[in-house]
């Protein structure tokens, strides 16, 4: 047996060097696997949290402040690449209800030159739009839910 150690060194020693480089070399795609995750999660986060503060925005003070919007139109920007069909189709619903809910305001504004006729309609869908953008935060904290899991990031 140490005979054929003495023979095979150079073999045996190349061998444990070739081991040894494969597992660092293993070790290294773990690890840029993992930086790809963190970095994804890192993006998602930051634009649930832009979304989630609009929201949490609007539900404390029942109006849209536009800068707040605009930021939070600015940071989706790319979601589709990091989200899934649901959760799109979602921020654009959310997007959707705001600019239609800015366009009643700016129509209230002007509310001693609305007849009642043309009042009562844009005050109802004020109502609606306020409800659903309300009831938009427990909606967007189930759909984002699945891609908030730092561990489960796909």
């Amino acid at each position: 047996m140490l005979e054929f150690i003495e023979e095979h060194f150079q073999i045996i020693i190349l061998f444990l060097i070739a081991l040894v480089a494969i597992y660092v070399a293993y070790q290294q795609h773990l690890t840029r696997k993992k930086s790809f995750k963190l970095a994804l999660f890192d993006r998602r986060v930051v634009i649930y949290d832009a979304l989630k503060d609009f929201l949490v925005s609007f539900q404390r003070d029942l109006t849209i402040d536009f800068e707040q919007f605009r930021e939070m139109r600015r940071q989706l920007a790319g979601a589709e690449f990091l989200y899934g069909p649901k959760v799109i189709a979602l921020n654009q619903e959310i997007i959707d209800f705001a600019v239609e809910y800015l366009t009643v305001q700016d129509t209230l504004k002007e509310v001693e030159h609305l007849s009642e006729d043309e009042r009562r309609p844009a005050l109802q869908r004020e109502k609606a739009l306020t409800l659903r953008l309300v009831a938009a935060l427990d909606r967007v904290n189930e759909a984002y839910k699945p891609y908030l899991h730092f561990s489960r990031v796909k």
